[in-house]
């Protein structure tokens, strides 16, 4: 997504943690931001002057997660990306979730339509997979 962006010819910032691989943003023009979706100010500091945000950081190894960190960076984090948000005047936040988070069906492509099964399951991801996604 950053490349493409960039390549398209905006101007770039990524919010990654010092800790992260960007391997996939090598050659890519772009503003490192260091900081994490559970820190506001991290937050507000990488958006200063974005009129977009597309918000693509999640847990997503439900097989092995720890459902107090999923929640904390999947639904709190999600409400910290939303607020910093309002509060840095962007004017629009594209938030990317999985086909999971709509639920999966055998005859039809899934779309926003469809009603999530993780209320019927006891996967981790369950609570999280609902609460940001409704």
């Amino acid at each position: 997504m950053a490349r493409a962006l960039a390549d398209a010819g905006h101007s770039v910032h990524v919010l990654m943690r010092k800790s992260s691989k960007t391997v996939a943003l090598a050659g890519v023009d772009y503003e490192p931001a260091y900081g994490d979706v559970v820190e506001p100010d991290a937050l507000r500091a990488a958006m200063d002057g974005c009129d977009w945000v597309f918000h693509v950081a999640a847990v997503a190894d439900y097989w092995r997660a720890d459902p107090g960190r999923m929640m904390r960076i999947n639904v709190d984090g999600t409400a910290n990306v939303l607020s910093a948000a309002r509060d840095a005047g962007v004017k629009r936040v594209v938030f990317t979730s999985s086909a999971a988070a709509v639920g999966l069906l055998d005859d039809r492509p899934s779309d926003d339509r469809c009603r999530s099964i993780y209320h019927r399951n006891n996967f981790p991801t369950g609570i999280p997979k609902c609460s940001p996604n409704g």
